[in-house]
């Protein structure tokens, strides 16, 4: 196969994974809380985790969002009873955390992504893993790059 050939069906089967996973990213979750769920909000989510409350501004920079995108992804996911605001040991700060409801929904969204992960890596020989994480490492640059530009 010629270096074209690789280039264009590289991209066609990342462009086909980008779309499946975000398709089956929100499905994975289950019917119940996939109905009630955007992707945004269950990143939001993903981001809040299912450990100790965090700060708005540290979810915002980990997401890549303005506080006010944020906000209003919060404000969705307290009514739906998936999140709760919380004073922190500072009485001026607030942080955020997951509901039961919430950790069920994290919960399953990382099964999703474990699963993603074992079927990305089966069969792989350990010792081709330095070099496939090292292009995905050059894929993830790529994109931070492209998300830099936009800002």
């Amino acid at each position: 196969m010629s270096e074209g050939s690789y280039h264009s069906v590289i991209n066609d089967m990342l462009v086909e994974i980008m779309n499946e996973i975000l398709h089956l990213e929100q499905n994975a979750i289950g019917e119940d809380l996939a109905a009630q769920l955007s992707i945004a909000e269950l990143h939001v989510i993903e981001a809040v985790g299912d450990g100790e409350p965090h700060m708005m501004s540290q979810v915002a920079k980990r997401l890549r969002v303005t506080m006010p995108t944020l906000t209003g992804a919060v404000d969705r996911l307290v009514d739906k009873g998936l999140i709760v605001r919380e004073r922190m040991s500072d009485r001026r700060k607030v942080g955020i955390s997951l509901t039961e409801g919430g950790r069920q929904a994290f919960a399953r969204h990382q099964d999703f992504h474990d699963r993603m992960v074992d079927a990305f890596l089966g069969g792989t020989p350990k010792k081709k893993l330095p070099e496939l994480m090292e292009s995905i490492k050059r894929l993830r640059d790529f994109f931070r790059a492209q998300c830099m530009c936009l800002l």
